[in-house]
């Protein structure tokens, strides 16, 4: 009985991507299709939670398999995010004409980042305030504990580091473990070297003698460049039955119980999440931007990013929504994309 359940679920499941496939033949806005995704993973995964439960057998095997959709296109992204970063800088840094430009707009977006990081840190300690918020009376479980003990040590590590300490640790002493992911900062890392890289080619290029290895070396990158950004759009192409899945296991295994007895907790969260997103409307409005056109053009980037909860897999959406809905040159898109995994993360 239960093996016919699962598979029952699977079938509804294939259908709804039937539905987000016909729609895609016939050409509706991506935006549509990601708002409708949103929609039908929310409304499946209710009904896989009314009638089964969060925790029964039916819904975990049920999520297990749709995990090959959702957990496979996050991963999807998570391969891209490394090679594209090192690309798009590298790419953008060669095709300059001027690297002073580039270390203006770099130390703009770095500024920025830490006022707006500072400002939500704010908000949050304000809203835990207000709310009266004390973790003594919440009962977690092994894989809170788990967690709790890495943010523990790690903040240790971040507090024990000084500033100059920090700084060094964006070097990378081995640049193929910096491309790996180990470290302690291996995006900012392989930022650092994409820089380097760009920059010495570019000198290179300046020099008449060494302009034609120069060349070669730019030739390449720019060819890669153009590679990856196709992988980026194929990924980008199967959003909308990413969001499927992801929204469906984030309902059906929601346990709403437990949500309900941190309920104060859980609306301080979404309260603090609320007004960072308000703050960063009014930074919007002080450069004279439309808020509300902006959300609207990023709709796709922010609701990936609530759906994933994973910074580093929407980098690649990020990147290409500043690119190709708000207009940012690809230098500046990359630039503030990577700083803001590693450095903002304010929502």
């Amino acid at each position: 009985m239960v093996t016919l359940q699962i598979l029952l679920n699977i079938a509804v499941f294939l259908l709804l991507m039937g539905v987000l496939a016909y729609q895609q033949k016939h050409k509706m806005a991506f935006n549509r299709r990601v708002v409708t995704a949103l929609i039908l993973g929310l409304s499946f995964g209710a009904v896989l939670q009314a009638i089964y439960g969060p925790s029964a057998e039916v819904t975990i095997t049920t999520i297990t398999w749709l995990n090959i959709i959702g957990q496979g296109y996050i991963r999807l992204l998570q391969m891209i995010v490394i090679p594209l970063v090192f690309l798009a800088i590298t790419s953008a840094i060669v095709n300059l004409k001027d690297v002073k430009t580039l270390g203006k707009y770099g130390a703009n977006i770095i500024v920025i980042l830490l006022i707006t990081t500072a400002i939500a840190a704010t908000i949050s300690i304000g809203v835990t305030s207000i709310f009266g918020l004390d973790a003594s009376t919440i009962n977690i479980g092994v894989a809170e504990e788990t967690r709790m003990e890495h943010f523990e040590t790690r903040g240790q590590e971040i507090n024990s580091a000084t500033i100059v300490g920090r700084i060094i640790d964006i070097i990378p002493t081995n640049v193929f473990a910096a491309f790996s992911g180990t470290g302690s900062s291996p995006t900012l890392s392989v930022v650092f070297f994409a820089i380097f890289a760009g920059v010495a080619a570019l000198a290179l290029k300046q020099n008449q003698d060494k302009a034609k290895e120069a060349g070669v070396f730019i030739s390449a990158i720019n060819s890669l460049q153009a590679i990856i950004m196709s992988i980026v759009q194929i990924i980008i192409v199967i959003t909308p039955y990413g969001v499927l899945a992801l929204m469906t296991r984030f309902l059906a295994t929601s346990n709403f119980a437990d949500i309900r007895t941190l309920g104060i907790f859980v609306i301080a969260v979404y309260v603090a999440m609320l007004l960072v997103l308000v703050m960063h409307g009014v930074v919007l409005m002080v450069h004279g931007l439309n808020p509300i056109k902006h959300f609207q053009k990023c709709f796709t980037a922010l609701s990936f990013a609530f759906s994933s909860r994973s910074s580093a897999a929407t980098l690649p959406i990020t990147i290409k929504t500043q690119e190709q809905k708000l207009g940012v040159p690809k230098a500046i898109a990359s630039l503030s994309s990577t700083f803001g995994t590693s450095i903002g993360q304010n929502g």
